[in-house]
């Protein structure tokens, strides 16, 4: 803005040093109100009588000096900001592309998960209450004296055992960790 005030003031001395009045008395020569009245009316083509636009257009000339710098260097910086905006919402865009079809892979996944789930409990409902029944058999034919004293298991010992086995063999299968 000082820039812009110094521009109008080097204007404004030049024209005084170098510029003359419609009656070609040099600006220089003159002083006070009749100095800058001829120096506005310069500005403009000189006084209403000539065919300037006297001291208002002077004015209207000063302010555009000022005017014109400041419009040029908002509408530059307005357009920088515009062209930033505009990468920004690209930027934007391409991210919240992403986003959505990650959104919908999770969805999916969260389908699948859910199916894992109801497959999981289902198989725990079935297999575990057959697991403990062969756990509650194999317990009840089993001798503290034969765990005791090393003796093998018994006959109905080890069909239980092998029944838990083979129950837990089948859940882990079907689980898939196997």
């Amino acid at each position: 803005m000082v820039a812009l005030l110094l521009l109008v003031l080097g204007a404004w001395c030049l024209v005084t040093l170098i510029g003359s009045a419609s009656t070609g008395t040099a600006i220089s020569t003159l002083s006070g109100v009749a100095a800058t009245n001829v120096t506005l009316a310069w500005f403009c083509g000189g006084s209403l009588v000539t065919g300037g636009a006297g001291m208002a257009g002077g004015f209207w000339v000063l302010g555009g000096i000022i005017a014109a710098p400041i419009v040029f260097f908002s509408t530059k910086s307005a357009y920088k900001k515009v062209d930033i905006l505009k990468e920004k919402i690209l930027e934007l865009t391409e991210e919240s592309e992403k986003v959505l079809k990650l959104a919908e892979q999770a969805s999916g996944q969260l389908g699948e998960a859910r199916k894992q789930l109801l497959l999981i409990t289902a198989l725990i409902k079935e297999y575990v209450p057959r697991i403990k029944d062969e756990l509650r058999l194999y317990k009840l034919y089993r001798s503290f004296w034969r765990d005791f004293f090393g003796c093998k298991m018994n006959s109905d010992q080890q069909r239980h055992y092998e029944n838990m086995n083979n129950l837990a063999n089948e859940l882990l299968d079907k689980l898939g960790i196997r």
